[in-house]
């Protein structure tokens, strides 16, 4: 193998695992790991065990699939925890799935019940509240109808009973100035 192409395959990993430090450092947050293997039995985690005895307890929505949810089987997945349990994988950490109410995740965070919040959470307005790594997707607001529904587009929504998850960016994006208008024509905006 030629010089040039092991020094960028390992500065390729050399940045994958700087990257997943500092997703680590970014979301520990007021505690640090936790040794305490108990904590994986109470919150129902499924990680496997790693040599070092430390854990990283991912807070996240179970009711927001595809990013984390409760399977047929009654086991967390998604694509969030796919992610999150793979980063604790390649640190050598016991990955615990832990669902929290969402309207209380900062709660959850500050006081140490998980390690890092991970789930369907943008960074657009919340740079002073949280340390983050940075994006790991891009994502869209979306109006999402039956594939009946008479709606092809926004302003066949006027008059229409519109729901919006509580305290989400889709929420966010609603209350912006450039959508009031079309927020208004709406018979009702339910937060569920």
């Amino acid at each position: 193998m030629k010089k040039g192409k092991v020094w960028r395959k390992g500065f390729k990993y050399f940045l994958l695992f700087s990257l997943l430090g500092s997703l680590l450092v970014a979301c520990s947050g007021a505690s640090s790991a936790k040794t305490d293997t108990a904590s994986q039995a109470q919150s129902g985690g499924t990680g496997e065990e790693s040599k070092t005895g430390k854990t990283f307890t991912v807070g996240f929505d179970q009711e927001f699939p595809p990013m984390g949810f409760v399977d047929q089987d009654g086991s967390y997945t998604g694509y969030d925890l796919a992610l999150a349990k793979e980063v604790a994988k390649r640190l050598n950490f016991t990955f615990v799935p832990k669902p929290i109410n969402w309207d209380a995740k900062d709660l959850e965070l500050n006081s140490g019940n998980i390690d890092c919040i991970w789930n369907g959470f943008t960074m657009e307005d919340r740079e002073d509240k949280y340390t983050f790594v940075g994006p790991y997707m891009a994502n869209r607001q979306v109006f999402v109808v039956a594939e009946s529904s008479k709606i092809k587009n926004l302003s066949d929504l006027k008059g229409k009973t519109v729901e919006v998850q509580k305290d989400s960016s889709g929420l966010n994006a609603l209350n912006r100035e450039e959508n009031k208008a079309m927020k208004d024509g709406f018979a009702s905006l339910v937060e569920v």
